[in-house]
C-alpha cells in the first residue's frame, strides 16, 4: 500500500473527525486539526495535483492576519498580542490546506457536510440528555408549560454545562441552513429527506431554548429567504398553505424569546437602548477607544486593556470579566488595528459575498450572513471556537464547494457548441 494513499486516508478521516467533533470540544477538535494539517504537510501529492489553484483566493484572509502580526510591534503587551495571534493561526492554516487540496475535498463535499449535520444532532441530543435527565428539567418547571419560563430555566441549566450559547448557536444555524438546502434537492432520496427533516426539529428546538439574539435574527432572515423562494417556485396551493402555517408557528414561538421582548420594549420606548443589554455600552466604549487611534489602532496586545480602562470610566466594572472584549468583531478589529484592519476584514466578507450573489452560490451567501450577523454581536475571532468555525466553513464553501463552477460550465458549453 502506497504511503500517499495512507496519508490521504489519515487526512480524510482526521477531517471528518474534526468536522464531527468541533461542536463538542475545542480541545479534541484541535488535536484532529493538528493530525489533518500534519498529514497534508507530509503528503506533497496534494499540492502537486492541484496546480491550478489561485493564490489570490486566500490573499484577503492572509492580509488580515498579517496586519495583526504587524500590530504586535507597536503593542506594549507582547504576551497578550502573541496569545491572540496563536488563537488566530487557523485563519492562515485552514484556508491554505483547503485551497491547495480543493480538488481532493470537492469529490467528498456532500459527505463532509452530512458528517457535520450528524455531529450537530449528536451534540443536541447530548444537551437534551444533560438538561432533561441529569439536571432534571421538569422538576424545576413545576409542570408549567409557559414558553418564556421553559426558555429561562433551560438557559439557567445550560449555564451549568459551561456551554457558550452564542458559539454553539453558530453551528445550529449552519446545521439548519444545510438541512434546508439539501431538502430542496430534487434528487434527494426519501431516506435522506427523513433524516434532514428529523434533524431540523431538535436543532430548531435547541436554537429557541438557547435564546441567542444573533442566532434568532439569522433564523428569521433564513426563514423569510426560504419562504419567498418556495412560494415563487412551488405553484401548488396546498404546499403554499403548509409553508405559511409552519412559518406562523415558528414566528409565534420566536415571539416568546428575549429578541422580541427587547424589540417591542424599544418600540414602546419603555427602555433605552443601553438597558437592552450590556453590549450597547461596550460598543460605546469601543468607539471611544477606536477614536483615540483611528488609523492603526492600539495593537492586538493593548486594545483590550484600553477597553477595560474606558469601561471602568463608563461604570462597566472589571468584575464583569466575561464582557472585557467589544462583543462586536468589527469594533474589536477597529480598536486593535484601526481603519486599515477594519477595511481588510470587510474585504474578507465583501469579495466572496459579491461572488456568491453574482454566481448564485446560495450556501456561501447564507453562511456569510450567519457570520456577519454574529460578528455584530460577538468578537468571534478572539476565541478558538469562533476562529475555527469561520476559517473552515469560509474556506470550504468558497475554495472547495463552489470551486471551478464557472470553469465546468464553460467546458460544458464549449463541448456542446463544438461536437466531434
Amino acid at each position: 500500500m502506497k504511503l500517499g494513499f495512507i496519508l490521504k486516508t489519515i487526512n480524510y478521516v482526521a477531517l471528518l473527525a474534526m468536522v464531527f467533533i468541533i461542536p463538542f470540544s475545542k480541545q479534541w477538535g484541535s488535536y484532529f486539526i493538528a493530525v489533518w494539517v500534519l498529514s497534508w504537510i507530509i503528503d506533497f501529492g496534494f499540492r502537486k495535483k492541484n496546480k491550478e489553484w489561485n493564490k489570490q483566493d486566500v490573499w484577503y484572509v492572509l492580509m488580515f492576519v498579517l496586519i495583526n502580526i504587524i500590530s504586535i510591534f507597536y503593542s506594549e503587551n507582547k504576551s497578550n498580542a502573541i496569545g491572540t495571534l496563536q488563537t488566530q493561526l487557523s485563519l492562515i492554516i485552514i484556508p491554505i490546506v483547503l485551497v491547495t487540496a480543493n480538488e481532493y475535498y470537492k469529490q467528498k463535499k456532500d459527505t463532509i457536510i452530512n458528517i457535520y449535520i450528524i455531529g450537530i444532532i449528536f451534540y443536541v441530543l447530548y444537551i437534551l440528555y444533560n438538561v432533561i435527565i441529569v439536571e432534571k428539567l421538569f422538576s424545576h418547571l413545576q409542570w408549567s408549560l409557559k414558553i418564556d419560563q421553559i426558555i429561562g430555566i433551560f438557559r439557567w441549566l445550560i449555564g451549568k454545562l459551561h456551554i457558550h450559547r452564542s458559539y454553539i448557536s453558530l453551528h445550529l444555524n449552519l446545521g439548519i441552513l444545510f438541512c434546508l438546502y439539501y431538502l430542496q434537492n430534487s434528487n434527494i432520496t426519501k431516506r435522506n429527506k427523513f433524516i434532514y427533516v428529523s434533524a431540523l426539529i431538535p436543532i430548531f428546538l435547541i436554537l429557541i431554548l438557547f435564546n441567542s439574539r444573533a442566532a434568532l435574527l439569522f433564523f428569521i432572515f433564513l426563514f423569510f429567504y426560504n419562504i419567498i423562494k418556495w412560494l415563487k417556485r412551488d405553484k401548488r396551493f396546498i404546499n403554499k398553505i403548509v409553508v405559511i402555517v409552519i412559518f406562523l408557528i415558528c414566528i409565534s414561538i420566536i415571539s416568546k424569546t428575549r429578541l422580541s421582548e427587547n424589540f417591542f420594549s424599544l418600540m414602546r420606548k419603555e427602555v433605552r437602548i443601553e438597558q437592552v443589554g450590556i453590549r450597547f455600552s461596550l460598543w460605546k466604549s469601543a468607539l471611544i477607544v477606536w477614536k483615540e487611534k483611528p488609523l492603526f489602532g492600539h495593537g492586538i496586545g493593548d486594545a483590550k486593556e484600553e477597553l477595560i480602562e474606558v469601561n471602568y470610566i463608563q461604570n462597566i466594572t472589571k468584575r464583569d470579566s466575561k464582557y472585557l472584549n467589544c462583543h462586536n468583531q468589527f469594533l474589536e478589529t477597529a480598536t486593535q488595528t484601526g481603519l486599515l484592519g477594519l477595511i481588510t476584514l470587510l474585504l474578507v466578507f465583501a469579495i466572496p459575498l459579491y461572488q456568491s450573489i453574482k454566481k448564485k452560490q446560495e450556501l456561501l451567501f447564507l453562511f456569510l450572513m450567519i457570520c456577519f450577523i454574529n460578528f455584530l454581536f460577538e468578537s468571534m475571532l478572539q476565541r478558538l471556537a469562533g476562529v475555527v468555525f469561520f476559517a473552515f466553513w469560509y474556506s470550504f464553501l468558497w475554495f472547495v464547494y463552489y470551486k471551478d463552477e464557472d470553469k465546468d460550465r464553460t467546458e460544458e458549453i464549449t463541448s456542446s457548441s463544438n461536437p466531434k
